[in-house]
């Protein structure tokens, strides 16, 4: 749970990836610390298809090994925390009326007022 919101705080990528190397794009992936999860494989007619998942700090340096393995890869979909700004980067107001209303609630919780109880006729002082 605890990597799972730290990848979507990051942003991570779904990506496709076909070609004839695949197994070894996988391979070489893991002995350059690539970190990769998510693995599902589907053979289709000629090529077999990889659908996995890869942080966008590591999509930036599979390059020079797409080209070793001869791989094609397609991003499927951008999920997490920068994708999602970005996404809503003209909607600020949305972000900040939230904001602001905490920030009212906090200066307003700090003033302390006075509370009395007049005519307490049934219960004594000390009940």
């Amino acid at each position: 749970m605890i990597r799972e919101a730290g990848q979507w705080k990051r942003g991570y990528l779904k990506l496709k990836i076909w070609g004839y190397g695949v197994e070894r794009f996988l391979n070489v992936c893991g002995k350059t610390g690539i970190d990769i999860w998510g693995v599902r494989a589907e053979r289709t007619s000629c090529d077999p298809v990889c659908f996995c998942c890869m942080e966008l700090k590591d999509f930036h340096r599979i390059r020079p090994v797409v080209r070793k393995t001869k791989v094609h890869i397609r991003i499927q979909k951008r999920l997490g925390l920068p994708f999602f700004l970005h996404r809503n980067r003209k909607r600020w107001i949305l972000f900040a009326g939230p904001l602001l209303i905490v920030m009212i609630l906090m200066v307003l919780s700090m003033f302390l007022w006075k509370v009395t109880f007049e005519g307490n006729n049934r219960y004594t002082d000390d009940a």
